[in-house]
């Protein structure tokens, strides 16, 4: 059975050609097994804009989350292979997907090739309101938006909060099947 996993990544900048990569996150559907990842400041400052500067740079975690691209690249492999077989869900794949991707290199043999995209105006207007209250209520000063750890659970928060809304609603609106 194929898990869903929850994908959030900082970088550069929105108006960047080729923006860099400065953190990632995994969490599971499921359980407590989260991935956070920082590439070092000198991979990426050089380019950082002046909004990612002022709201991304402050939320970093740093310390051990900090390593290499190919120091990250084996962790992100090693969380990959434990948790089987997965389907990512991002609200910006063309940035967060991608930069996965890129990680990894050739890829991963248990990453679906399709990521879900799923956001607060993913299932109409109806649903908008209270799943922008559940990410809201999700962000603390422990959790704060912008920090792609954070941003990955209130994500969750916020597909959580859609299931117990509408289980079948939800897996009609992305175009799935019951489940992913």
């Amino acid at each position: 059975m194929t898990a869903l996993v929850f994908l959030d990544t900082e970088f550069t900048g929105l108006d960047q050609p080729a923006p860099r990569l400065i953190s990632l996150a995994l969490v599971p559907e499921q359980g407590d097994d989260t991935l956070y990842l920082e590439l070092p400041r000198e991979d990426w400052m050089e380019q950082a804009s002046y909004w990612t500067l002022a709201n991304v740079v402050p939320c970093l975690r740093g310390g051990a989350a900090i390593g290499t691209a190919a120091q990250l690249r084996e962790r992100l492999v090693s969380w990959l292979d434990r948790q089987g077989e997965v389907r990512v869900v991002t609200d910006y794949p063309e940035y967060d997907f991608a930069f996965l991707q890129a990680m990894l290199g050739t890829g991963h043999p248990a990453l679906h090739a399709q990521p879900i995209k799923f956001g607060v105006a993913s299932l109409g207007e109806s649903y908008r309101a209270p799943l922008e209250q559940a990410r809201a209520g999700f962000y603390s000063v422990n959790h704060p938006p912008h920090n792609a750890l954070a941003d990955a659970l209130a994500l969750r928060a916020m597909w959580q909060a859609a299931r117990a809304l509408d289980t079948a609603g939800l897996y009609r609106a992305l175009g799935l099947p019951e489940g992913p």
